[in-house]
């Protein structure tokens, strides 16, 4: 699992355009950009609140 990876990605799509931008054209691609394993990918696809925060993702992101 890649805590730190998880949950730099939901801070910068929470303040950065750039990123927001990114998501909302092609956001596999996004996702590819970060180490990422299938669980973490499939929590922020679907999206799986629960799952993220079992998986120790602040809940303050």
């Amino acid at each position: 699992m890649s805590l730190y990876y998880l949950q730099k990605l939901i801070y910068q799509l929470n303040r950065d355009e750039h990123v927001r931008q990114r998501y909302e054209m092609d956001f596999e691609e996004l996702l590819a950009d970060y180490p990422l394993d299938d669980e973490e990918k499939k929590a922020l696809r679907e999206p799986d609140i629960g799952l993220l925060y079992v998986m120790g993702v602040n809940g303050q992101l």
